[in-house]
């Protein structure tokens, strides 16, 4: 995260597409996932160190 403020350009848009936390188990053995998910707070606090501005975390919608 600490490379996200130098990639959009003046203007641009970043977008990270990734699961919040949740119990799903069953990604660590079949997708081998490391992390259960991450707080949506934790999130916007390391992209607004990372120097971006008008940060907004939100879900997709689905469940």
């Amino acid at each position: 995260m600490h490379r996200a403020g130098s990639a959009p350009i003046a203007g641009g848009r970043l977008i990270i597409t990734d699961l919040d936390t949740h119990r799903h188990t069953f990604l660590r053995e079949e997708h081998h996932d490391r992390w259960m998910g991450f707080r949506r707070m934790d999130v916007q606090g390391w992209l607004e160190a990372a120097g971006l501005r008008a940060v907004t975390v939100e879900d997709a919608g689905e469940d």
